[in-house]
């Protein structure tokens, strides 16, 4: 494991800096989570592919493996993306999920490949576009400048709460309504960067008044830090004959644990009881796949 996984684990779950204690748990895909038993909403198999050709932090048979597992339980053909964006790499492809492209915070896409991206979506593909805390805004704000808009490209956080980095949206706070946030009562987000709202979409996780944005990890909880105003950490939006989600926060989708050493476990993502981060994913899917 490197520090990396230490960092982004950590953090999201006592939004505060590094300890001895956090660098001593281990941070792997939860093995015991197991998706929902529902009815699945796709009959004829979509393709369904999860990029992992950009450096990605979260790939199919890595860190998003529980979420690939809630994919194809309502049956998508879960793939995984290992060449670079081209008409060609995406012809058959229904949905196209990126999550935290770009380890290193350098530019993740070329060019050339926002340029297919956007007229893929354009002519009717669906996108599920997700880049976490720093350093991944940095790395995919190219590519999110091509759609309409802007990544903060820090570390979202409230101060005042014992885990600032811990976000909850409810009905209340932030889940706006939607097809993708109906029924849903909390999805809780970890950590994560802000988003600016483009044109024509419509809010999902709306961030609150005394949401901040640390530049570095080391800034978060301070409350000296200006507040954001209208900024989200999810949203909606058709895109010419396309759809496109965009999310500030990649770690409520996935199922992740950290063994401490002592045999005890701390979970983060679809697993944590009480939360609907697991029926959130399956909307949002359902919503991109126009079966919802």
């Amino acid at each position: 494991m490197n520090r990396r996984d230490v960092i982004t684990g950590a953090v999201a779950l006592t939004g505060m800096a590094l300890t001895a204690g956090a660098a001593a748990q281990v941070q792997t895909s939860d093995a015991r989570f197991k998706p929902q038993p529902v009815t699945p909403a796709f009959k004829d198999r979509p393709r369904l592919v999860i990029d992992q050709a950009h450096g990605n932090f979260h790939t199919r048979d890595g860190r998003y493996a529980p979420f690939a597992a809630v994919m194809a339980a309502d049956g998508w053909d879960v793939q995984a993306g290992t060449a670079p964006f081209t008409a060609d790499s995406l012809e058959g492809t229904r949905l196209l999920v990126i999550a935290n492209a770009g380890q290193n915070g350098k530019p993740a896409f070329t060019p050339e490949e926002s340029n297919v991206l956007t007229q893929w979506v354009r002519s009717g593909g669906a996108l599920w576009f997700i880049a976490d805390h720093a350093p991944f805004g940095a790395a995919a704000s190219g590519l999110a400048a091509a759609f309409g808009f802007e990544m903060g490209k820090g570390w979202v956080f409230e101060p005042g709460r014992r885990n600032p980095s811990q976000i909850d949206y409810t009905p209340t706070t932030g889940l706006l309504p939607h097809p993708v946030t109906q029924g849903l009562k909390r999805v809780r987000a970890f950590t994560g960067q802000s988003l600016s709202l483009p044109s024509g979409a419509s809010g999902l996780l709306k961030l609150g008044p005394e949401a901040r944005e640390a530049a570095t990890q080391d800034q978060i909880g301070d409350s000296r830090l200006p507040v954001l105003k209208d900024r989200y950490q999810g949203f909606a939006m058709d895109y010419g004959q396309g759809r496109l989600i965009g999310q500030g926060e990649a770690g409520m989708l996935s199922a992740q644990v950290f063994n401490r050493p002592d045999g005890g476990r701390i979970e983060m993502g679809m697993n944590v009881a009480g939360l609907d981060n697991e029926t959130f994913a399956r909307n949002a899917a359902r919503w991109l796949g126009r079966a919802l």
